[in-house]
C-alpha cells in the first residue's frame, strides 16, 4: 500500500466523518439555542400577561379598600346616631 492509497482509504473517509460530525454537532447547538430562545420568549409573554393581570387586580383592591373605608366611616356615623335613639325594646 503506497502513500496515496493510504490517504484514499483511511485519511479521507476519516476526515469526512469528522467534518460531518462537526457540522451535525453545530446544527444541534443552533437548534437547541433556537428552542431555548422560543421558550424564553413564551415565558416572557406569560410574565407580561401575569404582570398586567396583577396590575388590574391591584387597582381593584385599592378601589375596594377605599369603598370599605368609606362604608366603615358611614357605619360608624350611623352607630353614633343610633346611640341616642330610644326604641320600644330598649329601656331608657
Amino acid at each position: 500500500m503506497d502513500f496515496w492509497q493510504l490517504i484514499e482509504t483511511i485519511v479521507l473517509p476519516l476526515a469526512g466523518g469528522v467534518a460531518g460530525w462537526l457540522v451535525k454537532a453545530r446544527k444541534e447547538v443552533h437548534e437547541k439555542q433556537r428552542q431555548d430562545n422560543a421558550f424564553l420568549k413564551d415565558m416572557q409573554e406569560s410574565i407580561n400577561l401575569l404582570a398586567d393581570e396583577n396590575r388590574k387586580l391591584m387597582e381593584q383592591v385599592v378601589e375596594l379598600r377605599r369603598e370599605n373605608a368609606a362604608l366603615r366611616a358611614e357605619v360608624g356615623e350611623l352607630r353614633h346616631k343610633l346611640e341616642n335613639v330610644k326604641t320600644i325594646t330598649r329601656k331608657a
